[in-house]
């Protein structure tokens, strides 16, 4: 009995490691995706097998009529199918909704694999069906290597659904838009498209929604022009000083003076009198008597750099004299934990406060310093985006190019400036996504914004997926 017990777990064990078993299920990079897909519903019974084969034509609209039901559509009226090749509920409600389109002939095709650029299409239609309200913008700025090979009638569809982070490029950032996509890549697209409208609970893209306060140290970096926080005021900075705004515009002052940076809390609010140069707290009058290019609050101190390039210097936050920590020339120093990281020409160095010592962790030039989530990021001498870990090891690039300025937005994705425009990425460079054209001063980001400064003042407000831009000064 127990040599047929340990046959039979031995023959299951067979069965289940085969490639013939493996192949009905789920690539080990999809599970998670799959799994969590046919849990919010958007996967039909019959398309839970052969992940890896191609889909038709016919089995994503059974896939796009269920993320339509999910994002909310109402019910449609359709009655027979409109196409002689195929009698399919799902494909006749899509294309009553107007989602799916013929061959031509009468014809729909059903049993033909569908391409990457017609998955772009019924995606944005669903949306335009599901949510008519959502705004689908035109001559969207993103573009790829081989967008020429994108059918005309198909661009527009493609460009959205790449700029929302929902169809990603290759590594080359490459659609490949007649290429075909197998059930499990259909329905990651798929659940990337439903939770990019929903608060699912998979939300693919909650790590890449804007979390930082206004206040991270990449913000502060770039200029803290723009500062908001949870359930708190928008803080602007311009020519006519710095103020609050609320939702329908309406400015409450903090102070006329033009300031050259800002930091703004509930109970906290500083800033820098561009004329002059000084540090100021609300009560009107400096903190010292010294100039300040860059600053940082952490705890009852703040902590400084000079603009002769002196050093960083430490001041309470209710005033009095400046006391020199490090000496030469360094960037802004940015505040974790117990220590103080700045940089200078020739590496990284953590300050630690309550031992008053300097230790260098990162040997090499380095410019645009900031942390995040306990991550250094700083532009190497080329000029390429690099992360490291908090102790400068494992030092890495994230872009493929250099760039202008950055700033994070999320645990894993940034936005950065060229002289082309404004671009967003990820950790890993998954993706490289064209979001705006022009060019800006200073730039800024949280919640789901990013806030733009050009170089004549003016503030701008733009969504992540640029589907929303608003001027705000």
């Amino acid at each position: 009995m127990k040599r047929i017990v340990s046959l039979f777990l031995a023959l299951i064990i067979f069965v289940l490691c085969s490639p013939a078993f493996a192949a009905y299920g789920p690539s080990r990079w999809a599970v998670q995706e799959v799994n969590s897909a046919i849990k919010e519903g958007i996967v039909p019974q019959d398309l839970q097998t052969d992940y890896r084969n191609a889909i038709t034509r016919k089995e994503f609209c059974e896939i796009v009529v269920l993320v339509y039901d999910k994002l909310g559509g109402s019910d449609a009226t359709y009655l027979s199918t409109p196409f002689s090749d195929v009698d399919n509920e799902a494909v006749t409600k899509a294309s009553a909704l107007g989602i799916v389109i013929g061959t031509g002939g009468g014809m729909f095709s059903p049993d033909n694999n569908i391409t990457r650029q017609e998955i772009c299409a019924l995606l944005t239609r669903t949306v335009q069906a599901a949510m008519p309200e959502v705004n689908i913008p035109k001559n969207l700025p993103n573009t790829f290597p081989d967008i020429d090979l994108i059918s005309d009638w198909a661009v527009e569809y493609v460009k959205y659904i790449n700029i929302i982070e929902v169809m990603l490029g290759d590594e080359e950032n490459r659609i490949n838009p007649h290429n075909n996509t197998t059930r499990e890549q259909a329905i990651l697209l798929s659940l990337r498209l439903f939770s990019a409208f929903t608060q699912s609970t998979y939300n693919f893209l909650s790590s890449m929604g804007f979390k930082m306060s206004g206040n991270s140290s990449v913000n502060m970096l770039n200029g803290t022009f723009a500062i908001t926080h949870t359930n708190g005021p928008l803080y602007l900075s311009d020519k006519t000083g710095v103020y609050a705004i609320d939702s329908i515009g309406a400015r409450s002052y903090i102070t006329y003076d033009e300031a050259s940076e800002i930091f703004m809390l509930e109970n906290e609010k500083y800033y820098i009198k561009k004329s002059g140069g000084l540090l100021y707290g609300l009560n009107g009058t400096p903190i010292c008597k010294m100039r300040a290019s860059k600053f940082v609050p952490v705890g009852n101190y703040i902590y400084f750099i000079s603009p002769d390039a002196s050093g960083i210097y430490r001041v309470p936050t209710e005033g009095g004299n400046a006391v020199l920590l490090i000496e030469g020339n360094t960037t802004m120093p940015v505040s974790s934990g117990k220590y103080i990281y700045y940089t200078t020409q020739d590496g990284i160095y953590k300050y630690d406060i309550i031992e008053e010592s300097v230790q260098k962790i990162y040997d090499g030039t380095v410019s645009a310093f900031s942390i995040t989530n306990s991550r250094l990021y700083f532009k190497d001498a080329d000029g390429f985006l690099v992360t490291a870990s908090n102790d400068g090891s494992n030092a890495v690039r994230i872009t493929k190019e250099p760039i202008d300025k950055y700033c994070n937005y999320g645990f894993d994705a940034f936005v950065y400036t060229k002289s082309d425009g404004v671009y967003k990425t990820n950790l890993s460079s998954k993706f490289t996504i064209r979001i705006s054209d022009g060019t800006f001063d200073r730039i800024n980001t949280y919640n789901n914004y990013i806030f733009l400064k050009d170089f004549d003042g003016n503030i701008y407000r733009m969504s992540s997926n640029a589907t929303d831009l608003a001027k705000l000064n």
